[in-house]
């Protein structure tokens, strides 16, 4: 097990002969765990978790109150989870409303309804915007039945852009960025019509640098290469010394390489050198350019 942040910052202070401030030394240290955790695929970033869709909502019906924001349920089954899903009503538009609150069987829509006016109409609640799990960093792909297929925002309104066309089989999704707490956004289309599993494969964030944490790379390497890039601020400052500083951190930037080179290779006997790798078949037929079409049910080249 790897020390924690609190322990390698005490093993970095001594390397730099406790002449670094603690603010410094804290920044140094953040730049070079976000450095080395994005220089490569290591194997304890890679993540998978499953999605689970929202089968929309139709049950009862629906009639638009007086204020035209918000729309009276009969026999329906709202929650408070439909807040931030979209409601639509009857008409021929197929235009959609977020909803921004939920109060017994009544929906707060995000603006006033400016279609015509509807009494007991069929409508659907559904949603096709998900948060990911908190740790996505990288979003690898999407996998349904098949790999979904990535496309722009501008796509996705280019073809269904009221977001009307339901389907058992999603074959597309789009990022839609972040929620406010830095949590990646999806959008699955075509919007599912029942609970769909979707597995997705990722990349992880870095961990936080509370002092608790155990960071996955070892101690040395994580403490030659902050000693030594700290060493050489300090030659910068102190003129008299800087000669002897230069040395030690031209050492600690040697001993880096040899632990960095070291630690690489281990990992990659893990999870393979992902660079060199052509997915095959296990009948050596097939190759990774090999594409399948869910519009003419068959394969494309």
């Amino acid at each position: 097990m790897a020390s924690t942040v609190r322990q390698l910052k005490q093993m970095i202070r001594s390397a730099l002969l406790h002449r670094f401030d603690e603010p410094r030394l804290e920044l140094l240290l953040q730049a070079h765990v976000r450095a080395l955790w994005e220089e490569h695929p290591w194997s304890f970033r890679q993540g998978e978790a499953v999605l689970m869709t929202v089968a929309p909502k139709t049950t009862g019906t629906v009639t638009l109150n007086v204020d035209t924001t918000r729309v009276d349920g009969t026999g329906t089954a709202f929650t408070a989870t439909d807040v931030g899903k979209q409601f639509r009503g009857p008409g021929t538009t197929g235009t959609f409303y977020r909803v921004v609150a939920v109060t017994g069987q009544q929906l707060t829509l995000e603006v006033p309804w400016v279609g015509a006016a509807f009494t007991a109409s069929a409508y659907t609640l559904f949603q096709s915007v998900y948060a990911l799990a908190t740790d996505v960093d990288l979003l690898l792909s999407v996998t349904d039945q098949w790999p979904l297929r990535q496309r722009s925002l501008r796509q996705s309104n280019v073809y269904d852009a009221r977001r009307q066309y339901n389907s058992g089989t999603p074959w597309a999704f789009t990022p839609r960025g972040e929620d406010a707490s830095g949590t990646l956004l999806v959008e699955i289309a075509p919007v599912p019509s029942s609970v769909t599993a979707i597995r997705y494969y990722f990349q992880r964030k870095p961990p936080a640098l509370v002092d608790s944490v155990h960071l996955p790379f070892p101690d040395l390497l994580l403490v030659y290469r902050t000693a030594s890039d700290g060493l050489m601020v300090l030659a910068g400052e102190k003129p008299d010394a800087s000669s002897a500083l230069l040395a030690i951190a031209q050492g600690y930037e040697l001993k880096a390489a040899r632990e960095f080179q070291d630690f690489q290779y281990k990992d990659f006997q893990k999870i393979g050198i992902q660079e060199a790798v052509h997915d095959e078949s296990e009948d050596m037929l097939w190759d990774d350019s090999v594409a399948w079409s869910h519009d003419i049910g068959g394969l494309l080249w």
